[in-house]
Formats: structure tokens, C-alpha cells, sequence
């Protein structure tokens, strides 16, 4: 299943190697025994940064790094556009995706310090029309706000009509019990924030945040006109596949688009301002944003339930605020938000033990990486430079056809027309044999390989276990097993499923594109990444085998025995003639 919020872009080894070729020497101060200087940690942070972007394959780069009081370093790298090579600059405009949630909680906590706003209140208490089904207590937004309310996740849709679809739709578990991210949970606390303050979200943020941390070039208005100064965001060509090693990219279109849980446009500058309201704990240059007890309801980590948002930033979502995700790295706590809205993303972290942060900001689409292993490296740099310990290495490139354990994977594999996979071990590769045809295997997460070939450019090839062997291979609808796969190889299902096979594509008003792929494989009517969807009632599934997850899928207008149309909550996805 793919839309706008999915998939994950590759490495590309050739472009990271000639990056890395091209810089410096790393500054004497940080190679002798002298403790490193910052000029020197910060000078070690650009360099990994540039091998990074390339590696990334993302055109350009905004990097911020500040402490408690002021801007240490602003790195602009590569590209604002591709065509006229204009280059990103201190003045350029990124898109920062989800670390608009902090500023949508803040400006809640503003309220709450003004007796306006309990976070412990039902939703309804601020929005009479709000409805959705549920078995449970009602829905608070201290609930929305840590992710916990049990609501799904939103589609295409934003704003008021997003929270209002959401009576159509249902809650997965009772509030506060398990954690699963919800951008229209943010919608819905941008409507009781805009009910609240009687003016809308553009016009909150900048009189409650933007304005008293002297963000003069933010807006949380995406318009013609306010993304003249931004950086053109890309996207890949193609969508409605796992992406290649190196994708086509595509300019995206120009957007009209206000979004409490993700519409913010900010330099580096200003960003490093927003962090630095943080790194004191909840203040400003001139006093107090928000009350001590209002900072300590935002770093305040709701349910732990070890569930956490896809591969984005592995291991950063286990606990979670109020519009903050918390760690505790090497003893530290830190906190921040990756960031994935349409053509730009983000990703920002702020040590708030030692009074340090760092954010990054590419406009690359946000079915792309995240800057998160830029960040990270940074936040690591910074504190072994205020260790006055040796500075670390910069990562290595990845091997991108290096498997962990390839035997685990060799084999033929054969489907039940009598077709055959072989895959093939290579030192640490693997490689495809099909008919008289071979490709390299890239691995994308467990279990799971880009093909190098046109013939497998519409799904990954995905491998299944028995008893922690590998025994059968999936490729979209197909199915192969080897000589160990023991069990069933016949299954019947309701035949009222044939009818929501099929493709499925949606473009939204404003141009982006979300793409699904449904098939019955081994019994199972499942998506195109291998994610079951599991019956719950006529036409009506949960998509994943967690019981407790609130999203949903209805397969309904049925014409021709075949339903034209696939609902997500948020986003109505419509039957294409187009064959994968």
C-alpha cells in the first residue's frame, strides 16, 4: 500500500564514495590528543553532512546547529532547484512536515497557562461535531496530542474535512493503552485550537510562537506566493513502486495547503530559534512561552508500548510527548520529531541535558529518507566535543547489496504454474535467477529485496520463515515455495473478495498521489507491500494483523463485480484499468 506517506529511498554507494573523495581532512585539532575545538566538531558534522545528502540522493540541504544561545552553524548543501542549479542558501524555505505538531502542542499549552484548555477534557467539550465510532471512554486531547487516542492515521485530506470524515471510521483500542500516529488526531487539535483562539492556525502560530521567538521567515501558509523563497521540492517519477536505486525525481506541483499537523515553511535560522525555545526549557529571548508545568506536559512520554512509526528514524518513537518524541541516548535526554510532508523532509533533535540541537531539511519527497543519521551524527559530534573526548568517526557508506546471513535466502523456489526463483549467494549479495535471466537482490528492511529488473518493478521480493527458515518467496500476488515449505499449498477464502482485487489510485486537489495494489494470496487478501488485511465486516477490513490498530479499509461500489472504489480514513482511492 502506498500514498504519500510511504516507502523508503535507497542508498546510492557510487555517489556517497565520490562525496567522500572530495572532502577535506579532518581538522588537526581533531585528529591529535588535544581535546577537539567546536570549530573542529562542527567542521567533522559538514563533512559527514555532504557525504550524507549524496548518499541520501536528495538535491539539496538546509543543516542548523545551535546551543542555549545562539546559532553555532548553518551548512547549505546542494541544490534549491535542479534546473537552474540555484543553490540552497541561508534565506531558502524547506517545508518541515510533522515538527509542526511541537508548535500545535505549544500554543495548546498556552492556553492551558491562560485556564482556557484542559488537555484532559473530552474533545467533544470543544467540538460538539466531532464523532467517531468507538466502544471506549471518550477521546481527550491529551489523547491526540500522544498519540494514544486509538484513532487512525488520516489520508490525503487535511483540516476540518479530515476530522470530519472521521465519523465514518472507527477507533482500534480504548485511549491511552497503546501508541499509533495519527495526523488527523493533529487536524483535530488544530480545530479545537482555531475554536479556542477564534482566528485561524496560520494567524495562532505566528502571533503565539513565530513572532515572540523572532521567526520572521516562517509561515504556516503553503501558497504561490510563500513558496516563492522555498527550496522547489521533488518527487519521484514514479509512485506507485518501491523506488529504485536511483529514482527519477519530478518537480512537484505548487500547493495551496494549511495543515495544523504538518504545514510549516522555515529556514535554518529560524529553526535553530525554535530549538533554542526548547533547549531553555519552554522560554523565549523575552520570558516564559509557556508555563514549567505546561513544558513538563509536553516532555512527559504518554503509553510505552514498543510500537513505533515504520523505519523512518529507527528507535526514535518508543516514547512519546506532546508532540515530541523522547529518548535518553547515552544517558541524555533528547527530544524531537522527524518531518515528511508532500516534497520536503526533516528531522530535528535537541539535547536538552547539555543545551544543544541540530536540524535538517531537504527537499526531497517525503516518501524519501529522513535526515535522521545526519542528526544524530551531529548530536553525537557535539557531545564528545563537550566531553573533551576524540571525535567520532564518520559513519561508512552502506554496502547497499550487502544481506546479513544471505545463505538464509539461497534456494529455488517454484509457484504453482511451475515457474521457478533461484537465488543465488555472492559473498555477502545475492542474486536472482529467473528463466535465463539474473538480477542483483537489494535488501529494503526484513526480509524483503529490490529486484534489479524491469521484470519486478512493481513489488519487493519478499521472503517468509517456518520455525526461522526460509521457505517460500512472494512477489505480489505470487507465490513461491521451496523444497522445505511444509504445509497447505490450496486455501479457499470468501469469493466476495475477487471483487475488491484490483488497482487502485487517487490524486488529490492539490496533485499528490497515492497509489494501492490488492491481491488474494495464500487465502489472505493483502496489499502490495505483504500487509494482510484482515475481514471484519462486509467489505470492511483492518488493514495489519495487530488487533488493536485503528486503520481500516471498505471496498464498496460494486459495478461489474468489481468494487470501484477503496475508502482509507481520509483519502477514497478509485479503481484503475492500468494492470500491474
Amino acid at each position: 500500500m502506498r500514498n504519500s506517506r510511504s516507502s523508503k529511498h535507497p542508498s546510492s554507494i557510487a555517489l556517497l564514495l565520490g562525496a567522500l573523495l572530495l572532502l577535506p581532512a579532518a581538522p588537526a585539532a581533531a585528529q591529535g590528543n588535544a581535546a577537539p575545538t567546536l570549530d573542529a566538531a562542527l567542521a567533522r558534522i559538514g563533512a559527514y553532512a555532504q557525504a550524507a545528502l549524496a548518499e541520501q540522493g536528495a538535491p539539496g540541504m538546509a543543516l542548523a546547529i545551535t546551543d542555549k544561545t545562539h546559532t553555532l552553524k548553518i551548512f547549505t548543501l546542494g541544490y534549491a532547484n535542479v534546473a537552474s542549479q540555484a543553490p540552497v542558501t541561508e534565506a531558502t524555505r524547506f517545508g518541515i512536515g510533522s515538527l509542526t505538531k511541537s508548535m500545535t502542542a505549544t500554543a495548546l499549552m498556552e492556553l492551558r497557562d491562560a485556564g482556557r484548555f484542559d488537555p484532559h477534557a473530552p474533545v467533544t467539550h470543544y467540538l460538539p461535531w466531532f464523532r467517531i465510532h468507538t466502544a471506549y471512554r471518550p477521546i481527550t486531547p491529551h489523547d491526540l496530542l500522544t498519540h494514544t487516542s486509538g484513532m487512525p492515521d488520516g489520508g490525503l485530506s487535511t483540516g476540518i474535512a479530515s476530522v470530519y470524515s472521521m465519523r465514518d471510521w472507527y477507533t482500534g483500542y480504548a485511549p491511552g493503552t497503546h501508541w499509533s500516529y495519527s495526523n488527523v488526531g493533529y487536524d483535530t487539535l488544530g480545530e479545537i485550537l482555531q475554536s479556542l483562539d477564534a482566528a485561524d492556525y496560520p494567524a495562532i502560530v505566528q502571533r503565539r510562537i513565530f513572532a515572540p521567538l523572532g521567526m520572521t521567515d516562517t509561515t504556516a501558509i503553503w501558497s504561490p506566493q510563500t513558496l516563492e523563497t522555498a527550496a522547489t521540492g521533488y518527487l519521484y517519477r514514479a509512485d506507485d513502486r518501491p523506488a529504485p536505486q536511483q529514482p527519477a525525481l519530478m518537480v512537484a506541483p505548487t500547493t495551496h495547503y494549511i495543515d495544523p499537523a504538518g504545514s510549516v515553511l522555515s529556514t535554518g535560522g529560524d529553526m535553530a530559534k525554535y530549538m533554542r525555545y526548547f533547549l531553555n526549557d519552554g522560554q523565549g529571548p523575552q520570558g516564559r512561552i509557556i508555563s514549567d508545568a505546561s513544558w513538563k506536559l509536553m516532555t512527559t512520554p504518554g503509553v510505552t508500548d514498543g510500537h513505533e512509526l515504520g523505519d523512518a528514524a529507527p528507535g526514535f518513537y518508543h516514547r512519546y510527548g506532546y508532540g515530541l518524541a523522547i529518548q535518553t541516548v547515552a544517558g541524555d535526554t533528547v527530544v524531537g520529531h522527524t518531518g515528511g510532508v508532500l516534497d520536503f523532509t526533516a528531522c530535528m533533535q535537541m539535547d536538552l541535558t547539555r543545551g544543544y540541537g541540530a536540524i535538517a531539511m531537504t527537499n526531497l519527497a517525503y516518501v524519501g529518507p529522513r535526515p535522521c543519521p545526519i542528526v544524530s551524527y551531529a548530536l553525537k559530534v557535539l557531545r564528545a566535543q563537550s566531553e573533551g573526548k576524540p571525535l567520532p568517526d564518520m559513519p561508512q557508506p552502506p554496502d547497499p547489496l550487502k544481506v546479513t546471513k544471505p545463505a538464509d535466502y539461497a534456494g529455488t523456489y517454484r509457484a504453482a504454474d511451475g515457474s521457478a526463483l533461484v537465488v543465488a549467494v555472492n559473498g555477502d549479495d545475492l542474486t536472482l535467477q529467473y528463466g535465463e535471466k539474473s538480477a542483483a537482490l537489494y535488501p529494503r528492511g526484513t526480509n524483503s529485496f529490490w529486484v534489479d529488473s524491469p521484470d519486478f518493478a512493481h513489488y519487493l521480493l519478499q521472503f517468509g520463515r517456518q520455525n526461522g527458515r526460509v521457505v517460500e518467496a512472494f512477489y505480489g500476488p505470487k507465490w513461491y515455495v521451496s523444497n522445505a515449505y511444509t504445509g497447505a499449498k490450496t486455501f479457499a477464502y470468501p469469493s466476495a473478495w475477487n471483487a475488491y482485487t484490483g488497482d487502485y489510485e487517487s490524486i488529490d486537489a492539490n496533485g499528490y498521489y497515492g497509489s494501492l495494489h490488492v491481491f488474494v494470496r495464500k487465502g489472505k487478501l493483502v496489499s502490495d507491500d505483504g500487509t494482510q488485511l484482515v475481514p471484519l465486516a462486509a467489505g470492511l477490513f483492518r488493514i495489519g494483523t495487530d488487533p488493536w490498530t485503528p486503520e481500516r479499509i471498505r471496498f464498496d461500489e460494486i459495478v461489474n463485480a468489481h468494487a470501484q472504489r477503496a475508502r482509507l480514513p481520509g483519502n477514497d482511492l478509485y479503481r484503475t484499468p492500468l494492470s500491474s
